[in-house]
Formats: C-alpha cells, structure tokens, sequence
C-alpha cells in the first residue's frame, strides 16, 4: 500500500507541469489551478452536498442521544366525582371519603439503557457509515467537476487559438486577394484567381463563425462551472501539454484501484451492509433497562388530602418471544445486500481496469498523432518557403502558392489540434486514475 502512496505522489508530480504557471498568473488572468479552485469551491452543488453531510452527523448525533437516561417529568389534576366514601352509623359515627375530589400528581420519570447487546452502537456505527458516504460523495463531485473544468477550460483555449490561427489566415486571403486584383489589373494575372481567392475567404469566414460559435457556447459552460457571471470575461493563462513520460500500465491500474472514489465508496457501502447485518441478527435480542421516577401526589390513605413524596425504583425486561419471521427475513435480506456491493465492487474494478486501459491507450496515440503533426507543419513550411520563391520567379501561380499556404494553415490547425487532445487524453486518464487535481 505504501508503494501505491508513493507511485501515486510521483504520477502527480509527473501529470501536473501546468500548475506551476498558475504562480505567474497575472491578478486578472484565470490560469487551470485558479479555475479548479472556484469550480470546487463556488458550486451550489457541492454546498448541498455539504448539507447532506450535516444532516447525517445530526442523525448520529440524534442516535448518540440514547446514551444518555432518558428523564420526562409529568404533572396531572384530575377531579373525581362522585367521591367514595363509607358511613359508620355507629359511635362517633361519620362520613369517611376513601378519596380526594381534586388529585394531583407530580413526578419524574428515569429510564436507562443498560444491555441491549450492542445494538444501539451498531446503529450508530451505520449512521457514522452513511457520513462517511456523503463525504465521499463531496470528493467524488469535487474531481468531476474538477476535471469537467479541465476540459472546458482548454477547449477555451484550443478554439480561441484556433480562431487565431483562422484570423491570420484570413489575413493572408485578404492580402492575396489585393495582389490579384493588382494582377489583373495590370494583365499579368485572370480573374479566375481573385474569383478563386475570394471564395476561399468566404470558405475562412464561415469556418470561424462555426468556431466563434463553439467557443461562446464553451465560455458559457466554463462560467458555469466556475459560477460566474455569463457577462464576466474570462482571460485564460496556460499552455497544452507537449508530452507525458509512459508508466507501466499494471501499476497506473493498481493506483486507480487505491484512489478511485467509486471503489472508496463502495467500501464503506460494504461496510454498512456488514452492520446492517449485524443489526439483523441481533434484532430479536431481549433489551433490559433501568427505571427510575420521584414525585409528590395526594391521596394516600392517611391523609387524603396533603401532597407526600413517594419514589420507585426497578429494571424492566423486553424479551421479543415471536415476531412473524422478521428477523429471518432481516437476515436474508442483509446477506443479499452484502452479496450486491461486493459484486459491485468486481463490476467496478472491471469497469476501472477498462477505463484506464484506454485513456492510456488514448493518450498514447494522440502522442503519436502530434508527432506526425510536427512533421507536417516542417514539411509545409518547406513547401511554403519554395513556393514563394518559385512565386516570385514567375514559376508557379498566386492559387499554388495558396495552396502552399493553405496547406500549412491546416497543419497548424492540425498541431493545436493535437495539443488539445494530448492535453484532454492526459487528464483523462489521470481521472480514471483517480488522482485529485484540487
């Protein structure tokens, strides 16, 4: 286990090179390390979670209570009519009342759990077992919205620089486009190619309305996670990431297994079902309790009508002799709960090992990919270069040039592209890993 601890400790140090920029962040800029906090610490979400956190040490606290004697006092006034009496016709004779009219009663009553064989702690300890949970829930909610800030957070960052490199593009169109007309103009060039540039900046513009439209629509779901306002604006601070250091995949598996919430959750689930069982079988067991009460009252036969003290003291028994098969019922059913969370638990490690094996996998090819962009943008900045200068010899047309340029935008497009998917596969997989980034 304490080489799980370290492995993970070592994979967050690896996985987490962009967080030292957050140190450099300007006061009105929003770097990932900054975004995180307010999405974890902002959400109404995680403040109701909270809240069921309370309510379940209010529950234990509630059960805890039972600890304690139990001590009521009570008061009465009861009149009485009509009064018994007898007669003596005989010597001094008279009327004697055998009651008061007016009876009073004053008193305060003591009980206390003294043996039930530990089922109210058993209680208590699921009670305890259900905060753990909602606790967990709290952490569990934190890394996914957490790592959903992640994502839209860099994809913030991809469309704006996507919508940069389109912008610098457009510029080139546009600066073509004058030199054509300047060649026509002049009889050196057709109008085919002002005709055939001005559709492409046509083609450019729409391109980034579908991008402007993309990045409005995530800007608005990164405000929300970070519970801003929708008119606020929000300056990014940050890069992609270019590479991530291979780990032995047995041992990435392993560490998900330690840290993921789900399998944390899942064993408190197991543990509670343990105690429910527990419960059941000792739920037909006799409780025996201690009871006390003082009090004053008036009636007694000596002297009817003066308010005396009078006390009792004694131990009460509750031995349940049948109860309509209940607690064989209780039994079975906590058995069959017990057997549910732990085949959960196999479900989960399956599901684990499978999310990790291709977020890995994943990340490995989209390293793969921006590797082949890299050579795609030399490669077009090559071709590029040597357009330009068969350009300027008359060898080739201002649309080959174009399509130089064209080609180059697209590999640079290519090459943010996969900054974004290399940085989205990293996160990933340290989700399915488990590993907290708040």
């Amino acid at each position: 286990m304490k080489n799980i601890v370290l492995f993970s400790s070592l994979l967050s140090f690896l996985f987490l090179p962009l967080f030292s920029t957050a140190q450099r962040a300007e006061n009105d800029s929003l770097s990932l390390s900054k975004a995180i906090s307010l999405a974890t610490n902002n959400q109404p979400l995680l403040r109701e979670a909270e809240d069921y956190v309370k309510v379940a040490q209010g529950r234990i606290r509630q059960s805890e209570s039972s600890k304690y004697p139990q001590i009521s006092a009570a008061l009465s006034f009861d009149y009485m009519g009509p009064i018994p009496s007898i007669v003596i016709p005989f010597g001094p004779g008279g009327r004697f009342d055998l009651a008061p009219a007016y009876n009073y009663n004053e008193h305060i009553d003591v009980k206390y759990l003294i043996f039930d064989f530990n089922r109210r702690n058993e209680w208590i300890n699921l009670l305890k077992s259900n905060k753990l949970a909602e606790q967990e829930k709290i952490n569990l909610l934190k890394n996914r919205l957490a790592y959903q800030t992640v994502q839209a957070f860099y994809s913030v960052l991809f469309l704006r620089k996507s919508l940069k490199v389109k912008d610098e593009q457009t510029k080139d169109l546009l600066r073509h486009l004058a030199t054509a007309k300047k060649l026509v103009e002049t009889g050196s060039a057709i109008s085919l190619d002002t005709l055939t540039t001005h559709v492409r900046v046509t083609a450019i513009e729409n391109q980034k309305a579908g991008i402007e439209n993309l990045l409005l629509q995530n800007e608005i779901a990164l405000k929300s996670l970070l519970n801003l306002n929708n008119k606020t604006n929000v300056h990014l601070t940050g890069g992609f990431v270019t590479s991530v250091p291979k780990m032995p995949l047995d041992s990435l598996i392993e560490v998900a297994f330690a840290n993921r919430e789900e399998i944390k959750l899942n064993k408190i689930g197991e543990q509670a079902a343990n105690i429910q069982k527990n419960i059941a079988n000792i739920s037909k067991k006799p409780t025996l309790s201690a009871i006390g009460s003082y009090g004053l009252k008036n009636g007694y036969p000596d002297a009817l009508y003066k308010m005396r003290s009078n006390w009792l003291l004694g131990v009460a028994a509750n031995i349940p002799i049948f109860d309509g098969y209940m607690k064989k019922a209780k039994v079975e059913t906590a058995n069959w709960n017990v057997h549910a969370v732990q085949n959960k638990l196999d479900a989960l490690r399956k599901t684990i090992s499978r999310e990790v094996q291709q977020a890995e996998s994943e990340l490995l090819s989209s390293q793969k990919q921006l590797k082949m962009a890299r050579e795609e943008i030399i490669s077009a900045q090559a071709a590029v270069k040597q357009a330009r200068v068969q350009y300027k010899s008359g060898y080739v047309t201002n649309l080959s040039l174009l399509d130089a340029e064209t080609s180059l935008t697209r590999a640079r497009l290519s090459y943010v592209a996969g900054l974004y998917k290399i940085t989205l596969n990293k996160y990933r997989l340290m989700e399915t890993m488990g590993l907290r980034i708040w």
